[in-house]
Parts: structure tokens; sequence; C-alpha cells
């Protein structure tokens, strides 16, 4: 429970990110035209984030790995919350990416290990329907936000949602058990 859990809040935190930075960009004042490159970057960010994270959680603790990812995505997303200039966005997005993308192979991890071997089918299909809600209800969620306190304040909510994951990987570590 505590590893689906820690995947759920993350997937919340994450999902919606990449829906909202093209209007964080438009807010910042940079062209349409950019918008893609940053998108491309972030997408680059994400697939060497699965691929490179995806093998450490191999190596070392995979809620240690977890919680520095989360602690990494809520700074970032302070930052990029504040932040004018487009290298700087840039780069913000290509490590958001790596990040935001990299925890799904560690919980997905965690979660395994949860378990049995006989009941994987089981832990897999409660975490994928529970993620699939999360995914569902944040960007409503942020987008209802965003309406009433502005673009920045998602990425802020955001952050804070991606720190709240940390508390269930903590309590993993703690108690010595998924």
């Amino acid at each position: 429970m505590l590893a689906n859990a820690a995947s759920v809040i993350d997937a919340f935190a994450n999902s919606s990110l990449f829906i909202f930075i093209p209007f964080l960009l438009a807010f910042r004042g940079i062209e349409a035209s950019f918008i893609g490159f940053f998108t491309a970057v972030f997408f680059v960010g994400n697939l060497l984030g699965k691929i490179v994270l995806g093998r450490l959680s191999d190596r070392m603790g995979k809620e240690w790995l977890f919680i520095c990812c989360e602690v990494g995505i809520f700074i970032s997303l302070v930052l990029l919350a504040f932040i004018q200039g487009r290298l700087a966005i840039a780069v913000l997005a290509l490590f958001l990416g790596f990040l935001t993308k990299g925890t799904v192979p560690i919980t997905s991890t965690m979660i395994a290990e949860s378990v049995g071997r006989e009941e994987f089918d089981a832990a897999y299909s409660i975490s994928s329907l529970s993620t699939n809600i999360a995914n569902t209800a944040a960007p409503l969620f942020f987008g209802m936000l965003a309406d009433v306190l502005g673009i920045q304040s998602i990425f802020i909510a955001c952050g804070l949602s991606a720190l709240c994951s940390v508390l269930p990987a903590s309590a993993i570590i703690r108690h010595g058990r998924i």
C-alpha cells in the first residue's frame, strides 16, 4: 500500500506538467515557435530518466532514489515557476523530464517488491487503476487552481505534491518493509 501511495501521489504531481509547461512559457512571453523545442527537451529528459534511473534503482536503494528524485522535482518546479531565461527553462525542462518519468521504473520496482510473485497481476492492476485516476484528476484540479491563482501556482502545487510522495517512501524505509 505504501509503494502504491508513493506511485499515485507521484503521478498526481507529475502528470499535468506537460500540459501546463506551454502555458507557462507563453506567460513568460516566449514565442510559440520555441514551445516545440522546450517540449522536445522535456521528452528527451523523459526517455533518459526512464533509462538511467531504472538502472540506478537496481544499484541503490529504490526508496532513497525516489526521495531524491521527488526533492529534485520540487526544487525544479519552484525554480521553473519563477525563472525567466530560455536557456535556464530548457535545462529545467530536461531535468524535470528526467526526474518525472525516471520515477516510473522506481515505483514499479517498489510495487513489484512489495508483493509475492503470485500477486503481481493484482498489485499492478491496483497500481494502474489508481495512477490512472490520479492522471485524470490532476489536470482538472491544477487547471482550476491555475484559473484561480495563476499559471505559476500549478508548478508550486505540483512541487508540493511531489514532496508529499516522499512520506510513503519514508515510511517504507522507516519500517523496513513495503
